[in-house]
């Protein structure tokens, strides 16, 4: 089965092909006028677009390249449409749809979906609208459009506009809103979540960090189960950085002894200390400063980048180095797998750029699991390419 994929024209910073990555598609191509957009794009995507004017741009040369793709995506620019518009109906700007229906024609994706503001739908009188469905369907695409709001999806921010899904197989459907106006009967019901405020996105970012670089502190040399209810009690004490570095030394002893970090605590409290007389009680989200600080290392400061900041940074610990090492059958070297250059430049490359995080912890679970210290290759998923377990697997002369 070949991978799902999508090209990305108007492509601009790449907020489309976010959603698009995150649901498991690839980007095999995009486009945009605005090179600083297309820089931004290939940083975050590791796709370099094609810096062009849509207008201009000969789509058939496109073609050979790409060849058969999954999804078209296009979200031209919406001012035009806008209810801020100066130059009305006229703006030449809402020529892109013009464009965007040129490409569907040049590529052919199997499907092809489309985003403007909601204005589009007023535009002179609706024939926008009615010229590009009728253009799709002549095109033989079977269509499904609405208005639909972020804020039904969990997005913190009303914001309405016309989404277009058209495909050659399938009839589409719109997804169901999975939020609501706090007011509306299925809020009340418990049938829809209500809609999530700027607050309900980031409030916890300050204190998520400082819980992921405490809880790494505490699982220095000491398992999971028996960290957790320390954890949870230390918080319901020190609920921030403030509270725990203004606390009485006994009471931190009596709270952490049982984890066996008595000796420990003198660099905790040191280190509480200077995030709050030198970072303003914040956990620094810079990898360099992190490592200034009194008890972290390299593995700790990765940590609290990736799982507390959502920064894209490889989490390499012995657990893990052992995955690589195995799977890609490397030899020991000199220094201890974890720190040795070829399994970090590994965890480099194949870390997921926009899903670091959710990958790191699935390979955490993975080594604890599976690709243990005594390994579960016969179960493994992943064993028809390790070449640890194809060295190790008996010949076909060999099975009984």
């Amino acid at each position: 089965m070949r991978e799902l994929c999508f090209v990305d024209i108007f492509s601009g910073a790449g907020g489309s092909a976010l959603g698009f990555v995150q649901a498991g598609f690839k980007p095999v191509g995009a486009l945009d006028i605005d090179k600083n957009a297309a820089k931004t794009f290939e940083y975050n995507f590791k796709l370099k677009p094609l810096v062009k004017d849509a207008k201009k741009f000969d789509f058939k040369k496109w073609v050979k390249e790409l060849g058969d793709i999954h999804v078209l995506v296009g979200c031209p620019p919406c001012q035009g449409f806008s209810r801020m518009k100066r130059n009305g109906d006229k703006d030449p700007r809402n020529d892109l749809i013009y464009v965007y229906l040129n490409a569907v024609r040049t590529l052919k994706p199997e499907v092809a979906v489309f985003e403007n503001v909601s204005g589009m739908v007023r535009a002179l009188n609706g024939e926008y609208l009615k010229l590009f469905l009728s253009k799709m369907e002549k095109m033989r695409f079977k269509i499904v459009w609405g208005v639909l709001n972020a804020a039904d999806y969990g997005v913190p921010q009303r914001r309405k506009r016309i989404i277009i899904i058209a495909s050659k197989k399938t009839v589409p459907e719109l997804p169901e809103p999975t939020h609501g106006n706090p007011k509306d009967k299925k809020v009340k019901k418990g049938l829809l979540k209500p809609w999530r405020t700027v607050r309900d996105a980031i409030y916890d970012l300050r204190a998520r960090s400082f819980r992921v670089l405490v809880a790494e502190i505490m699982l220095q040399r000491t398992r999971a189960d028996q960290v957790e209810s320390i954890f949870r009690k230390f918080f319901e004490e020190f609920p921030d950085i403030e509270s725990a570095a203004k606390a009485d030394k006994e009471k931190m002893v009596q709270i952490l002894e049982p984890l066996g970090l008595r000796h420990r605590i003198p660099r905790i409290r040191q280190l509480l200390s200077e995030l709050v007389e030198k970072y303003d009680g914040r956990v620094p989200d810079k990898y360099e400063t992190l490592l200034k600080l009194p008890g972290v290392g390299p593995y700790i400061a990765s940590a609290v980048l990736c799982f507390g900041f959502g920064i894209a940074v490889p989490i390499v610990d012995s657990n893990i180095a052992r995955f690589y090492m195995r799977f890609f059958g490397l030899k020991r070297g000199k220094k201890r797998p974890h720190q040795d250059e070829r399994v970090l430049k590994l965890a480099r490359k194949y870390l997921p750029k926009n899903r670091a995080k959710e990958f790191t912890e699935a390979l955490l679970d993975f080594t604890a699991l599976v690709c243990k210290p005594n390994p579960l290759c016969d179960s493994c998923p992943l064993k028809e390419k390790c070449q640890y377990y194809l060295k190790r697997r008996p010949s076909r002369s060999e099975r009984p």
